[in-house]
């Protein structure tokens, strides 16, 4: 595998519903792999992103904050789908935990957030 290949969408083990994958895991296979980042997309949280930056910043790893979010059907779309967003910055992070957040308190569709394509 290239050194510049850097997985962007990896659920872990915070990932209730498909996620396998330990941090601890992900981040010495990276660091075997001299991976110079990846990120974590868990759905509709960062439960394990602390850890997650905490760890990879040790192993001089780049730490992608990142997040799957179930977006609700809309007059463009018929159903529901899943969105991967990544932060780029501290405002990019703030802006994802904004979002879970509304997910959470506006949209629970069988006890599942959902987000809304527009917020107001």
């Amino acid at each position: 595998m290239s050194a510049s290949f850097i997985h962007l969408r990896v659920h872990t083990e915070f990932s209730l519903v498909d996620g396998l994958v330990k941090i601890k895991g992900l981040l010495g296979t990276a660091e075997l792999l001299s991976m110079p980042a990846v990120a974590i997309t868990d759905e509709n949280n960062l439960c394990g992103f602390v850890r997650f930056y905490k760890g990879a910043m040790d192993k001089g790893i780049k730490p992608i904050c990142g997040v799957d979010v179930v977006v609700d059907e809309d007059d463009e779309m018929d159903s529901r789908y899943r969105l991967t967003l990544l932060a780029t910055s501290n405002k990019g992070y703030k802006n994802i935990i904004e979002i879970i957040s509304k997910g959470y308190q506006l949209g629970q569709v069988d006890g599942r957030p959902i987000v809304q394509r527009e917020v107001d």
